[in-house]
């Protein structure tokens, strides 16, 4: 949760320097370099509890630390720095996650905090990793093959930057799947809840 507070303005704020606009593919500056390491720092730690606790977290998660540990090693040559600015604000959605897991620790469930927090947490999932995710992506896909077929770039970069894109936004687009059929359950099994109590009366 401190990561995602902490990098998500961070890389906002990057993602609109005049240096990172101009040049989507070797922009860089001060700022960048200070969110690349931040996050690939996390993705480090995020890869080794993982492993450490494969079971609790998956496979999912697993790919997911891989992944952006490898995109953000590689970033820091620099290559792709507006991307992988945009790419950090996927974080947005975490506090959300985050702070379900801790109400679900204590018990709060069917409480009005767990239900607001599950609707920002389902609303933000969707803007950032969904909506923007598939966006950028698709004009960073765009801007790779231009650059593959002039031959500007190592091929094997490219492969493995967009390789690593494709993955995420499929983990992406699964973890909603759940996080959204999870939230109409809780829609309908709250409503049957309702409409028992009132049948009671």
């Amino acid at each position: 949760m401190i990561h995602a507070i902490l990098i998500c303005p961070l890389a906002w704020y990057t993602a609109t320097t005049p240096e990172l606009t101009a040049d989507k593919v070797y922009g860089d500056n001060y700022a960048w370099y200070t969110c690349a390491s931040i996050a690939g720092g996390y993705f480090a730690w995020d890869l080794g509890v993982t492993c450490l606790h494969l079971s609790t977290w998956g496979f999912g998660a697993l790919i997911h630390a891989a992944a952006c540990l490898a995109v953000y090693t590689i970033a820091l040559s620099p290559i792709f720095a507006y991307y992988g600015t945009f790419f950090l604000l996927w974080e947005a959605s975490t506090p959300f996650l985050n702070m379900r897991w801790f109400l679900l620790q204590y018990g709060m469930k069917d409480t009005p905090i767990y239900f607001w927090n599950g609707l920002l947490l389902v609303l933000s999932f969707f803007i950032v990793r969904i909506c923007l995710g598939l966006l950028v992506s698709y004009d960073f896909h765009t801007t790779s093959y231009e650059l593959f077929l002039k031959g500007d770039l190592p091929w094997q970069t490219i492969v493995v930057l967009s390789i690593a894109n494709v993955v995420l936004n499929s983990l992406n687009i699964y973890w909603f799947g759940l996080i959204f059929q999870g939230a109409v359950r809780a829609i309908r099994t709250s409503r049957l809840g309702g409409n028992a109590h009132r049948h009671a009366e």
